[in-house]
C-alpha cells in the first residue's frame, strides 16, 4: 500500500514538472504603479489633449474602461496579460452596485468640447480637499434602482463609482446656457452624494429629514400617496418640503411623496443649478419648509468644501 502511494507521488511530481516546462513563470507586476495617470501622446490631438486637462488639474480623464494591460506571464509562446479596469461594480459603500449598463464613446474625439466646461464649471466648484480619482466618459449609461445606493433608476446622468465619476457625453457647444448649467450641477450633485455617505448621514437624518417628517403627525411620509398624507386636498407636497427633482427618476411632484435619497437629490441639484440663493428663494417663497431644508444642504456642502460665487 505504502509503495503504490510513493510511486503515485513520484509520479505526480514528474508531471508537474513537466507542466511547469511547458509555461513560463509568471512575473510579478509592478504593485505601486499608479494606473490613474495620464501619459503623453504628442501625436493624438485628443490623447494630448486630456494630457493637458491632467497637468492642469490632476484629474484624468478616460474613455474606456479599460486603463491598463500588463504582460503577466507567457503560455507556449502566447502573452498573458492582466487588464486594469475602473471599479464601476462597487461603489463607495463596499457592495456591488447592480444594473449598470453604458455604451462607450463611438469616437473619443467628441469628448474635446466637454473639456472646458469640466474644467470651467465642474473643477472649478469641487472642493479642493476631496479626491477627484478619475472621469469616464460614455456616451449613454444606466443605473439600477433599489440596489443602487437606494435611489431611483439613474438613466444619463453622472454617477459616481468607486474610483471613477461616469458622465454621458454632451457637447456644450450645442446646447443653452442653462442646459450647461444643468449639466454642471448634475455632475457636482452625483459628487457630493457619494462623498455625503456615509459621514453626514446622521447630520442629514437630524437637520434635513426631521423638517419633513415634522410636517405630518403620520407614521410614514416617504414613497406615500399625497392623498393620504392631505386627505382633503389643501396641501401640496411643498408643504411638506418636498420639491422637484432634477436629477434622479423619481415621481415628480403628482401623486407620491419621493425617497428620502431622492428628496437629498433633489436638493442638492438645486443648490448647485440656482445661481444665488435669491433665486431659489423668489420660486419657493411661499414653501418655509422649502427654504429650510434648501439652507442646511447648502450649508453641509460649503462646510464639505463645495464653492459657491456669493
Amino acid at each position: 500500500m505504502y509503495k503504490i502511494n510513493g510511486y503515485i507521488l513520484a509520479l505526480l511530481l514528474v508531471l508537474l514538472l513537466a507542466g511547469c516546462k511547458k509555461e513560463a513563470v509568471l512575473q510579478p507586476s509592478n504593485k505601486d504603479e499608479n494606473n490613474l495617470v495620464v501619459k503623453d501622446n504628442p501625436a493624438d490631438p485628443v490623447d494630448h489633449a486630456i494630457y493637458q486637462f491632467f497637468q492642469a488639474t490632476g484629474v484624468p480623464i478616460f474613455y474606456n474602461d479599460t486603463i491598463a494591460r500588463q504582460q503577466v506571464g507567457d503560455s507556449a509562446g502566447i502573452p498573458r496579460y492582466s487588464f486594469q479596469k475602473l471599479s464601476i461594480a462597487y461603489s463607495i459603500t463596499g457592495y456591488r452596485t447592480r444594473g449598470i449598463t453604458f455604451k462607450l464613446l463611438p469616437r473619443k474625439e467628441v469628448l474635446l468640447p466637454l473639456l472646458p466646461l469640466l474644467k470651467g464649471g465642474f473643477l472649478s466648484r469641487a472642493p479642493l480637499n476631496i479626491p477627484i480619482y478619475s472621469l469616464l466618459i460614455v456616451e449613454r449609461m444606466q443605473v439600477g434602482g433599489s440596489l443602487n445606493n437606494g435611489i431611483s433608476t439613474i438613466m444619463n446622468k453622472p454617477y459616481a463609482f468607486l474610483n471613477t465619476l461616469m458622465l454621458p457625453i454632451i457637447n456644450p457647444d450645442t446646447m443653452t446656457v442653462a442646459s450647461r448649467r444643468s449639466y454642471i450641477a448634475e455632475v457636482l450633485t452625483a459628487f457630493a452624494y457619494q462623498k455625503l455617505l456615509p459621514g453626514y448621514s446622521k447630520q442629514i437624518d437630524d437637520s434635513f429629514h426631521s423638517i419633513t417628517k415634522k410636517s405630518y403627525d403620520g407614521e410614514l411620509i416617504y414613497i406615500q400617496p399625497l392623498s393620504s398624507l392631505s386627505p382633503d386636498g389643501s396641501k401640496q407636497l411643498e408643504d411638506f418640503g418636498f420639491i422637484e427633482t432634477g436629477y434622479s427618476s423619481t415621481l415628480i411632484l403628482q401623486e407620491y411623496t419621493p425617497l428620502p435619497q431622492d428628496d437629498l437629490l433633489s436638493y442638492l441639484y438645486s443648490v448647485f443649478f440656482y445661481d444665488t440663493v435669491a433665486d431659489f428663494e423668489s420660486r419657493y417663497a411661499n414653501h418655509p419648509l422649502v427654504l429650510q431644508k434648501f439652507k442646511v444642504i447648502r450649508d453641509i456642502v460649503k462646510q464639505m468644501g463645495f464653492r459657491f460665487a456669493n
